[in-house]
């Protein structure tokens, strides 16, 4: 980072390959040298700074990133001045992890704008690392163009020279890596396993795949079908299987399904990646109506969905999932749900739930209809037929949720292993059902589905 040719550098990599993890691991590796420096009497270098900026993605400018960093994460009284000395004395390193996560990341204009308000920080002296997901560039050659600073933002007159950034690129995990992180999770005989089979040895070239992948293992040994979208389907029910088993629970593994999926898709579609504890009473009397309409029940499904659907939390009880892939097959699942295409062995996930009516065949639901469900006057909720599977959303819900924003490849890997093969005829009814509709009746969830 000391290469004055090369002031600052841009880590571009595939979503699970790394990047958060490389920025915590180098600051970690920098606040040491500073320690030792700080104990041995001599010059300190650089103070390590990881601002997430999943954190600040309604922040509309980098002073109110800053400022959010600063006072409310960390409680740090830092005026702007004190913070511009440091920074050009060079006693930062200011490290943005995922830049992908800024708001309005679908609009290639603001995308090169939010650049620049974070280039604001880049002065002389100053030394910054930047992360971004390579999926967040539509095409390789712009997203190298705007991280050498070679696309101006719109919004203001660039004076001076421009910041010299290194575009870098994490590779995934070669078969060495692969084992020797294998190696430090279980036993030989395990590695080897995953070490043989080449779809397994694939997706663990993604890091975040290596715990999913062992998780999801007895069903793979199982000769269950293997591909990215199945060892997260895998390893999340036998997680979310596990939580449930190991404590006294009031909300089924479908119940949990669907606020995961719900509460994912407004993550995901507000650029708010976290939700308090305060307001997760709210958000279950918004997705379950009448079920939880007694305080009593409201706490007991509040403190299920809170301590068995794969959510971690902070110090201020602010939750969110642990990984964003995470968000991304939850939402994906709701879309493929949605359009009635989810292959079946996806919809046994959601089929577990309780007040089944046995009496009567297995019937076909959209998404939103399977999950509303009716009290009688004591309070009990009403027995229902089984789920046979998902059918699809009229078209006026499908424009406000699969309509209405461009899908992330991330998002899109993930859906296509979930799609029914023999759901075809479902999506050409929707997509019949688009051409007698105007743009704005059907917005992005008719052109899609035209695409589709």
């Amino acid at each position: 980072m000391d290469d004055p040719a090369k002031e600052h550098i841009s880590i571009l990599g595939e979503f699970g390959t790394g990047k958060t993890w490389f920025a915590f691991h180098y600051a970690w590796v920098a606040l040491q040298r500073y320690r030792d420096a700080q104990k041995r009497g001599v010059e300190r270098p650089r103070l390590p700074l990881v601002i997430t900026l999943r954190d600040f993605a309604k922040a509309i400018n980098v002073e109110n990133v800053l400022a959010g960093f600063f006072f409310t994460q960390h409680n740090i009284r830092l005026t702007s001045e004190v913070f511009d000395q440091l920074n050009g004395m060079g006693k930062l390193l200011l490290i943005f992890d995922g830049f992908d996560e800024m708001a309005a990341k679908v609009d290639r204009q603001q995308m090169i704008n939010n650049f620049w308000e974070l280039a604001k920080v880049v002065v002389p002296g100053a030394k910054v690392i930047l992360t971004c997901r390579t999926e967040h560039f539509p095409e390789a050659k712009e997203g190298r163009a705007l991280l050498n600073t070679e696309l101006q933002a719109s919004t203001k007159q660039l004076t001076g020279e421009t910041p010299q950034f290194e575009v870098l690129e994490l590779e995934k995990f070669n078969d060495d890596q692969i084992r020797l992180v294998l190696s430090h999770q279980t036993e030989t005989a395990t590695v080897e396993q995953v070490m043989g089979n080449p779809q397994l040895l694939d997706l663990a070239r993604r890091p975040v795949m290596t715990e999913l992948i062992l998780e999801a293992l007895p069903d793979i040994e199982a000769g269950k079908p293997v591909d990215m979208s199945r060892v997260y389907l895998y390893a999340v029910r036998r997680k979310m299987e596990r939580d449930i088993k190991s404590d006294r629970t009031f909300t089924s593994l479908a119940e949990k399904l669907y606020f995961l999926c719900e509460l994912s898709w407004e993550m995901l579609s507000t650029n708010e990646m976290s939700l308090n504890y305060r307001l997760f009473p709210d958000r279950i009397r918004r997705l379950f109506g009448s079920v939880v309409q007694e305080e009593k029940d409201l706490d007991h499904w509040h403190y299920d969905m809170m301590g068995q659907t794969m959510l971690i939390r902070n110090a201020d009880g602010d939750y969110t999932p642990a990984h964003r892939s995470l968000l991304e097959f939850f939402v994906a699942y709701k879309f493929a749900a949605e359009l009635g295409v989810l292959a079946n062995d996806f919809t046994d996930l959601a089929r577990v739930r309780f007040q089944i009516n046995h009496d009567v065949a297995p019937v076909d639901y959209s998404w939103s209809a399977y999950f509303s469900r009716q009290v009688d006057a004591a309070g009990e909720i009403l027995p229902t037929p089984a789920l046979k599977g998902f059918i699809s959303e009229s078209l006026e819900k499908l424009r406000v949720t699969f309509g209405k924003a461009p899908l992330t490849k991330a998002v899109m890997d993930l859906l296509l292993p979930m799609i029914n093969v023999d759901a075809q005829a479902g999506i050409i009814d929707l997509i019949e059902a688009t051409r007698q509709k105007t743009e704005d009746e059907v917005i992005l969830a008719g052109m899609r589905l035209r695409w589709w």
